[in-house]
């Protein structure tokens, strides 16, 4: 055959596998209106579905209309016996025809676009039992069968886990159900923000639900860019090519204490880098194996050039935080345990994690930075922004911590294969994977002082302090063995050895008044954990006595209030109910966004107003005393400085 003859029975063969799938109209009315109808409606569908999809089919699909109330079953369509089943109160709807269709309030908008997204939805599911796989998946479940029949024991490899057992075209693929929120669960932990609450219920009604839309909603791309990306990439299919699509990378975050705006945003393109951020293991049981976050380094709005710069422009980065939301003022220990704490994915300012955990906890954080293309961060930050807006977890100590969500987070981003079959339960050990596929690289800590110097390590305030402490033990002989045992004095003990001071000059004088400004800082940042945790525990004694009373204490309606305000800012969805819409939130959304949103903190900043205000009539005498005379010490270092 010659070249053009090749060419011909190609396009011939094309031609075949796309006019391969048909539906059947077997069952429903026979009046001319209606099968002329019901043939367009079809018809409508069939133009819908990508090739890739279309070709995998080697009969005609079935149609049936019929009625659908058996076993009290009021669906709209159902998949039967690889049949379509379409229920009969779609018939009227059909005669009328799409230019008279019936307006509904629902996201299809019309009755007739429900019935077509049906007929589409329930073809999906079609496909999808079909089983059929790309040559790659084909080969891993065929490999990862025949180590199920040859291994000796019971434990699958991390590689065969997706695969062991799949049997359906899709709907079980690990980068789909990752997306799509199926984490170890049977239901989705993208909650929020839902086109049908269905969709929550089976990886396998998920994947009807996205593909429905991807497939009928110009939009879709913009609500869900993680899942059409992932869709468009597997079919090849673009269903609206000429639909640009800006997505506004928005989220919100409380400033009680200030007057910024709750609504932010993120340009993919002004940043940097992005970093794994890991504090160390801190004291507590639950801080044990360090804590997993990510940094986004933004430039800030003024620098031109995206760069190293941009990393001395701490006040622009953002922390990304795994964190159990605890809707009370004390930890229990058990419900983290049990997964009785809701996860939520929490965007701090860098300055806010940097004095939480150097300053307070007496943690090194270290930012290592991750070798992502343009792309990867792009892709990275929008999924952060879809879970920001959708995501609500259920947080497990040992199973689903910081570090099991974090590395989902980048293998529902990242579409790496090193990534999709990692697993961890750690911290420390996310790094240690990381570092071992070249995902991260820590050479910039060879050189300890280099990377404080350049931002890449942030020094916990212990060394600090014990540098402060040797300070003063060589200048005014401080006979203390180490700075904690020096801050267990009282203030006024301390200011009586802060006094030798006098007996210094220059230099070493002006060394001794820092180290004790440092330090005397340092005993304020903990007499206020302290009483912290003493004000937490006079709150709980005095709502349990308040409750045998049958009263509730205006700390408890303080706690409440806080704790209502701060759940609605950690799943901000909450400020969308009601709209209409579904995924990342379009820019007619904002308005309602940002009013609702900057209501919500200025109450929360009134009380914290009022906690402020009236903190003082809850501290102890000699909790005051300690705190006066702190400020004293610092009054009296900062005079040696200042004279200086």
């Amino acid at each position: 055959m010659n070249k053009a003859g090749l060419i011909v029975a190609a396009m011939l063969m094309a031609s075949s596998a796309h006019a391969s799938f048909s539906y059947s109209l077997t069952e429903g009315p026979a009046d001319k209106q209606f099968r002329q109808n019901a043939q367009i409606l079809l018809k409508q569908a069939e133009q819908l579905l990508p090739v890739s999809i279309k070709s995998k089919f080697k009969k005609p699909l079935e149609v049936r209309f019929e009625s659908l109330k058996e076993n009290g079953d009021h669906a709209l369509g159902k998949l039967s016996w690889g049949k379509v089943r379409i229920d009969l109160k779609a018939i009227p709807e059909i005669r009328r025809g799409e230019s008279n269709a019936t307006r509904t309030n629902r996201t299809h908008k019309t009755f007739y676009r429900e019935i077509l997204a049906t007929v589409v939805h329930e073809t999906i599911h079609a496909y999808d039992k079909l089983n059929d796989h790309d040559a790659d998946e084909a080969r891993m479940i065929r490999v990862c069968k025949e180590e199920k029949e040859d291994r000796q024991n019971t434990r699958t490899s991390p590689e065969c886990k997706p695969y062991e057992n799949m049997y359906r075209s899709y709907s079980q693929n690990p980068y789909f159900t990752m997306i799509a929120g199926f984490v170890d669960s049977d239901e989705s932990w993208m909650k929020h923000r839902s086109p049908d609450i269905y969709e929550l219920t089976s990886a396998f009604e998920s994947f009807a639900v996205n593909m429905e839309y991807f497939l009928m909603d110009p939009d879709y791309a913009c609500r869900r860019p993680s899942l059409y990306h992932l869709f468009r990439t597997k079919f090849k299919h673009t269903p609206f090519p000429n639909s640009g699509c800006q997505v506004p990378l928005n989220y919100v975050i409380p400033d009680f204490k200030g007057k910024d705006s709750p609504l932010r945003s993120i340009d993919p393109s002004r940043i940097y880098q992005v970093h794994y951020l890991l504090a160390a293991e801190g004291e507590a049981m639950m801080s044990g194996w360090g804590h997993s976050m990510f940094r986004l380094v933004m430039c800030a709005p003024e620098r031109k050039v995206v760069g190293p710069d941009c990393l001395k422009d701490l006040d622009q980065h953002i922390v990304l935080s795994y964190r159990a939301f605890v809707n009370s003022i004390q930890i229990n220990t058990l419900k983290g345990l049990t997964g009785d704490y809701p996860s939520r994915l929490f965007l701090v300012p860098m300055h806010q994690v940097i004095d939480e955990y150097t300053k307070t906890e007496l943690r090194d954080l270290r930012s290592v930075p991750m070798n992502l293309s343009r792309d990867e961060i792009r892709q990275f930050v929008t999924r952060t922004i879809e879970t920001h807006w959708s995501y609500d977890g259920r947080y497990y100590f040992t199973s689903n911590n910081c570090a099991v969500e974090s590395l989902n987070l980048m293998k529902g981003s990242l579409f790496r294969p090193e990534l999709i079959y990692l697993e961890t339960k750690t911290p420390i050990g996310l790094e240690k994977d990381l570092l071992r596929l070249k995902i991260a690289d820590n050479r910039v800590f060879a050189n300890r002082t280099q990377a404080i110097n350049t931002g890449y390590l942030f020094d916990s305030y212990r060394d600090r302090y014990e540098m402060s402490f040797k300070v003063l033990k060589d200048t005014i002989g401080v006979n203390q063995k180490d700075f904690r045992e020096l801050l267990s004095l009282t203030a006024s003990q301390r200011g009586s050895l802060y006094s030798r001071i006098n007996k210094l000059e220059g230099k070493t004088r002006r060394k001794a008044a820092a180290a004790i400004v440092l330090l005397e800082n340092g005993a304020h940042r903990f007499l206020t954990a302290a009483i912290k945790a003493d004000l937490t525990q006079h709150v709980i004694k005095e709502e349990k006595q308040a409750a045998k009373r049958g009263e509730t204490t205006r700390q408890k309606e303080i706690v409440t209030a806080l704790t209502e305000i701060s759940d609605m800012f950690s799943q901000p969805a909450s400020f969308l109910k009601g709209a209409e819409g579904y995924g990342l939130p379009t820019e007619q959304d904002w308005e309602q966004v940002q009013r609702l949103s900057s209501h919500k903190q200025n109450q929360g900043s009134d009380i914290y107003d009022e906690v402020q205000k009236n903190v003082e009539s809850l501290i102890n005498s000699a909790q005051m005393k300690e705190i006066e005379a702190i400020k004293k010490n610092v009054e009296f270092a900062l005079s040696f400085m200042r004279s200086i």
